[in-house]
Formats: C-alpha cells, sequence, structure tokens
C-alpha cells in the first residue's frame, strides 16, 4: 500500500487575513490563493489487502495532518472509472 500526500498552501500571499473563504476576492475565477490544505497525491492499496479499511486509514491519517497544520480541506482527484474510489471518498464525507 502507497500514499503520496501533501500538506501545501498557496505560494501567493492571502489577499486577505485570516483567511476566509466567504469573501468575494477567494471566489473569483482567477484567485491565485489556497489556503493550508492536504493533497492526497496517490494512494493504492495491493489487490489482496483490499476491503480491510486501509485506504480509510491512510486517507484520515493525511486528514490528521492537514488538521495539525490548520488545513482547510482535503483535496483528490479520482478517475471517473474508479468506482470503488468514488464510493470511498464519498462514504468519508
Amino acid at each position: 500500500m502507497t500514499v503520496l500526500g501533501k500538506v501545501e498552501s498557496s505560494p501567493f500571499p492571502a489577499p486577505v487575513e485570516p483567511y476566509d473563504p466567504s469573501l468575494t476576492i477567494y471566489r473569483k475565477k482567477f484567485s491565485n490563493y489556497l489556503p493550508w490544505h492536504a493533497h492526497i497525491t496517490c494512494l493504492t492499496v495491493a489487490p489482496g489487502a483490499r476491503r480491510l479499511g486501509l485506504a480509510t486509514k491512510l486517507s484520515e491519517a493525511l486528514e490528521v495532518a492537514g488538521d495539525e497544520a490548520d488545513g482547510w480541506f482535503v483535496d483528490l482527484f479520482v478517475r471517473v472509472e474508479n468506482v470503488a474510489a468514488i464510493k470511498l471518498y464519498k462514504k468519508m464525507g
């Protein structure tokens, strides 16, 4: 099993501190700022080890790291055909 993840923020400074996602400035199409957040780059579990809750545990560990860095969200990309992963992440909220 493998997880590649990171906690990061935008290289650009926040236009308004503290960050407030409800402010219009952060919703503009060309806003370059992202607050601290966690990102799942890759998460794989070997076929023989699937359905044991390992992907959930790895995802939750990255979420904890994001929380410890005052992250606002966790983001990831899932291929549309990866139905199992989509179900997993929907179940996690």
